[in-house]
């Protein structure tokens, strides 16, 4: 309480305090949040995968997207209005790379186990170097070869079988597809994204707007029934 003696107001007062314990801590906190980023990643696999049992793929995304894009919404209207998404159409490409990831991942979820779905798309993280290779010219070193060959020995072992050998289903192709663009999406990201003025949180809005608008589309083109399938299934 000796802050509020000094004249400290209470906000601060906390705000320093609790600054004081993570730093004498030493709290990995950036490491933390990205193995929570993690865990959830991994879980929402199983969880699409039993969502698809009762809503098909296209509505799926057409709900899970604009729900995402109506609760952004207010955000990005007032830093449109402020100038501070002044940058917007930029991230409209990004948007159309997402919405083809999430095709081709989660009808690969829904054609294969959310297991080897969760292990194929990480390979994203090995696939990006290589295209970042190709397009700025940066070499990645030989440790991400060593890891990509272990990598690929992880496919082998988890696509191969002692009866049919190594197999391969169309689950797995579209999950490999979608790694292939995730990295491709970071690369895109960056070369577009460098300078502009946009957030995060408004760059998350219209992507998710782009996708969700987009599977609505599909939806009505190939499938209308999909959006209402779901409630006949519960």
């Amino acid at each position: 309480m000796a802050g509020f003696a000094q004249g400290k107001p209470a906000g601060k007062f906390m705000h320093s305090l609790l600054q004081a314990r993570f730093y004498n801590r030493k709290l990995p906190i950036a490491e933390l949040s990205l193995l929570m980023v993690a865990i959830f990643w991994g879980t929402s696999y199983g969880l699409t995968k039993e969502a698809l049992v009762y809503i098909p793929v296209l509505g799926f995304l057409t709900i899970r997207f604009l729900m995402t894009f109506s609760i952004l919404l207010p955000i990005l209207s007032r830093e449109l209005r402020s100038g501070a998404a002044r940058d917007w159409k930029y991230a409209l490409p990004t948007g159309c790379i997402l919405l083809s990831i999430f095709l081709c991942e989660t009808y690969g979820v829904a054609n294969t186990t959310a297991s080897n779905a969760a292990f194929l798309i990480s390979l994203c993280v090995l696939i990006t170097p290589f295209i970042e290779w190709a397009v700025f010219k940066s070499y990645p070193g030989g440790k991400i070869f060593l890891q990509a060959m272990g990598c690929l020995l992880g496919v082998f072992l988890l696509s191969y079988n002692e009866t049919e050998g190594v197999a391969f289903n169309q689950g797995d192709g579209f999950i490999l597809l979608a790694a292939l663009f995730r990295g491709f999406m970071v690369i895109v990201t960056r070369k577009l994204m460098i300078g502009r003025q946009l957030s995060s949180i408004s760059l998350t809005a219209i992507q998710s707007g782009v996708v969700g608008s987009g599977a609505l589309l599909l939806c009505l083109m190939i499938n209308p029934e999909a959006l209402f399938e779901f409630q006949t299934a519960m």
